[in-house]
């Protein structure tokens, strides 16, 4: 990726990018830089607009109770729900079970004063402006938490929603814009995706 500045540079705390190398599922991150997180950010708030349109004509994706089992499926939902949850709300006022998200600080803070200067000139990013350092781990938890229960090109990126395929069009669009950002970011990370039978991190 050439796309400008690394995490480092768009983050307050640089020992934040340490932090967020430590999570199964939020390590990929650690390759984004200005261009590929602002459209990641983007991704996540036109994914948050189509799930409220969604929500407004009473056809919500599942939305399963923590902990959601064993199944892929339920696990990853919940990775969708905290996702429009974050988009809403901001936050996400959820601990995982390990307390690995506790490290992160939810006060203050995530991006540095020109990042958010940058995210706030964007209708779909503008909800990212203000994250904390917490906030922003969930994000990208999050975004790993679903896209490794996706990983075929192929694949369908909601499984198992037999509703309308035109009411859910814009849901798949974001969505695809998603996992192209996290298949790039694995990929310059140089690992294997984690496996995602190991459960939550």
């Amino acid at each position: 990726m050439d796309h400008g500045s690394h995490l480092e540079a768009l983050v307050v705390r640089p020992a934040l990018v340490s932090q967020i190398k430590t999570g199964k599922y939020s390590n990929w991150g650690v390759e984004l830089d200005a261009s590929n997180l602002e459209g990641l950010l983007s991704a996540i708030g036109s994914l948050g607009s189509a799930l409220a349109n969604l929500a407004r004509t009473g056809m919500e994706l599942p939305t399963p109770q923590w902990p959601p089992g064993s199944s892929g499926i339920e696990r990853l939902y919940w990775s969708l729900h905290c996702l429009g949850v974050l988009h809403r709300t901001g936050r996400l006022n959820w601990c995982m079970p390990s307390g690995w998200d506790l490290q992160f600080s939810d006060s203050g803070l995530a991006f540095t004063s020109a990042f958010r200067n940058r995210l706030s000139l964007g209708q779909e990013t503008v909800w990212a402006r203000d994250l904390s350092d917490r906030a922003f781990a969930h994000v990208l938890a999050a975004v790993g938490g679903y896209c490794v229960r996706v990983l075929p090109d192929d694949d369908d990126p909601l499984p198992g929603i037999s509703g309308p395929q035109a009411s859910f069009g814009d849901v798949r669009i974001s969505l695809e814009r998603v996992r192209k950002i996290y298949r790039e970011a694995v990929k310059t990370f140089g690992r294997r995706m984690v496996d995602p039978t190991r459960g939550t991190p």
